[in-house]
């Protein structure tokens, strides 16, 4: 059971992570991080 629940966590941390690796990803968490964070 524990087992599923790794993998699982592991698809879900790759999924982010080829996300961010598009362009449009790493367009939009900058733009999403320029917004919520003090830095302007």
């Amino acid at each position: 059971m524990l087992l599923y629940v790794l993998i699982a966590c592991l698809v879900v941390i790759f999924g982010f992570y080829f996300l961010l690796q598009t362009r449009w990803g790493a367009d939009h968490v900058s733009n999403w991080i320029s917004e919520n964070s003090g830095y302007h």
